[in-house]
């Protein structure tokens, strides 16, 4: 009953961890969580707990501790725990035995970037480092060639509405088309883009990657007319 009992279960987990004994530093952190309901360690705990399962393809462990953590809006590890559980859902996916699983993916990588545009209109800026890879597998997740694909994507921008991110979620689908040598594919969405947004400042970059992907499928004269 000691009032600081869970510092202790908590630095005992940390040294456990740091000596490499995650089973029991995990066993430890999952005693803090059920005998202290208050303590002010929980939102980090349950990210500890949720990335030895994550690591250990307990996912199912995983997305139970991650989604904890929301619960604690205002904590350092929010972010983070947005992020894991898009990855979690995402490492589920199969495009024929669980496709859901790919949207749900999408939708936790979205809740990030709303996030990170909410908290930087705010004045305090919070999961930055984690929006490039969230638009990328958003993007990866998209081309998959089962389950994805770039009207696809277009259907769902549109239902959620306006999002200052959209035209970089849709570039980020055009170089992942691209790095797959997908190039036509790569072609519509560049193409898609300059009609969509002809006056924007990296419009001439775009522009180029199009004359490649005409250039790497040998469209050598429609390379030359673009």
């Amino acid at each position: 009953k000691y009032r600081l009992i869970d510092g202790a279960y908590y630095l005992l987990g940390y040294c456990l961890a740091e000596e490499g004994e995650e089973l029991w530093a995990t066993r430890t952190f999952e005693d803090l969580v059920v005998r202290v309901k208050d303590s002010s360690f929980l939102a980090e705990v349950w990210t500890r707990i949720g990335e030895y399962y994550f690591n250990n393809n307990g996912l199912d462990q995983a997305l139970e501790a991650y989604t904890k953590v929301l619960a604690y809006y205002d904590s350092p590890f929010y972010d983070k725990a947005l992020y894991k559980l898009a990855w979690t859902h995402y490492r589920r996916a199969d495009p024929e035995r669980s496709p859901n699983e790919y949207q749900e993916a999408v939708d936790f990588f979205i809740k990030l970037l709303d996030f990170n545009e909410k908290t930087k209109a705010a004045g305090d800026e919070r999961g930055a480092d984690l929006r490039p890879e969230s638009m990328q597998y958003i993007a990866i997740s998209y081309a998959d060639e089962v389950w994805g694909g770039l009207n696809k994507m277009l259907r769902y921008l549109k239902r959620i509405g306006k999002r200052p991110y959209r035209r970089d979620v849709l570039i980020a689908l055009g170089d992942v088309y691209f790095d797959q040598t997908r190039f036509a594919e790569a072609n519509k969405v560049y193409r898609l883009l300059l009609k969509q947004y002809p006056k924007h400042r990296e419009a001439p970059e775009l522009l180029q990657k199009v004359v490649t992907t005409l250039e790497r499928q040998r469209d050598f004269e429609g390379a030359a007319q673009s």
